[in-house]
């Protein structure tokens, strides 16, 4: 008898735990998440934005996505930064309406939206379009006041969201060194103004320097010269189409890097020029199969001036001749 009313006490429990489950937990959530769309300055997913354009008053920049990957196509068309971009976008669509301010979006302009500071427009798959925006900061500058393009009513947003739109071409494009994958390289050719030739090979895990002499290299050093190509920085972009490589030290570089990857060994090629003028401002350098020239810092530089000693495990070229 006992057995039996522990059972009944069980079921009545578990019928009372799925009631509890699927009327307030899961409903609660549901609601939850449903405030949380509602609230959205841009009820937008996404997985379905194909591009967008963040305008100020005094620049236009625009993105557009294909097979995943970002690409800016104005104000110059160049690779993006995905992750960047894709993440300055979540932003965006994550920002929440604070309060409506207005109905009827009488008298723009005390707002700043009769000629809006910003802009933002989000393409999505359909051809559909949404385009909101933004004018001045509300009167304690927390927030900042919004409107749909095609809707009268005003609102307003926390300020934030004029950070995410005064992102700069710099902010969102590709800012590689050198497009390479590290591991696919199997040799590498150096030339240094201070440090001579030096040829490295790969030979199964272990690299060998084949030029000046034959002998065995540093792999761990090696495999950290590639990294810094690979996951080095650009600190700006000076010229986007140049006509004369000359003016930056490019025809006759400073140091020429060549790398030779995959089975087929197809050659990439990197160019570090002349020192800028300005103190400390770094020096001028090219990716040959992109055309724009950009400048890295010093010390970057100086982790890419190797020479044969820097890379070889013993030391069997003579020290005297490490700056040759």
């Amino acid at each position: 008898m006992q057995g039996k009313t522990i059972l009944i006490l069980l079921l009545v429990f578990i019928v009372l735990f799925a009631f509890i489950y699927i009327f307030e937990i899961k409903d609660g959530e549901k609601r939850i998440e449903r405030e949380r769309v509602e609230n959205l300055v841009l009820n937008i997913s996404l997985d379905n934005v194909t591009a967008y354009t963040i305008k100020t008053d005094n620049r236009v920049l625009s993105v557009r996505k294909k097979d995943n990957t970002w690409t800016i196509i104005s104000p110059v068309e160049t690779a993006g930064d995905s992750s960047v971009i894709v993440s300055n976008l979540e932003s965006i669509l994550d920002t929440k309406i604070e309060r409506k301010i207005s109905d009827d979006g009488n008298d723009p302009g005390q707002f700043g939206l009769e000629n809006p500071r910003g802009e933002i427009a989000i393409q999505q798959s359909g051809n559909l379009e949404s385009r909101l925006l933004i004018g001045n900061e509300n009167p304690t500058g927390d927030f900042i006041f919004v409107k749909y393009s095609d809707k009268p009513g005003i609102y307003t947003v926390p300020k934030s969201l004029r950070t995410y739109v005064n992102k700069s071409l710099y902010d969102l494009r590709d800012k590689r060194v050198m497009h390479i994958r590290p591991l696919d390289v199997r040799k590498i050719r150096i030339t240094s103004r201070e440090k001579g030739e030096v040829v490295l090979a790969q030979d199964g895990d272990a690299w060998n320097i084949i030029e000046p002499v034959r002998i065995p290299a540093k792999s761990n050093d090696v495999m950290s010269f590639l990294n810094r190509l690979s996951n080095g920085r650009i600190k700006a972009f000076i010229d986007e189409s140049p006509r004369d490589l000359k003016q930056y030290g490019l025809t006759d570089p400073f140091i020429r890097i060549e790398l030779y990857s995959g089975a087929e060994l197809a050659k990439s090629t990197f160019m570090i020029g002349d020192t800028i003028k300005d103190e400390n401002a770094g020096y001028y350098a090219r990716e040959e199969s992109r055309l724009p020239v950009f400048t890295l810092e010093n010390w970057t530089v100086n982790n890419l001036n190797k020479g044969a000693f820097d890379f070889q495990v013993s030391k069997d070229i003579d020290e005297s001749r490490r700056d040759q």
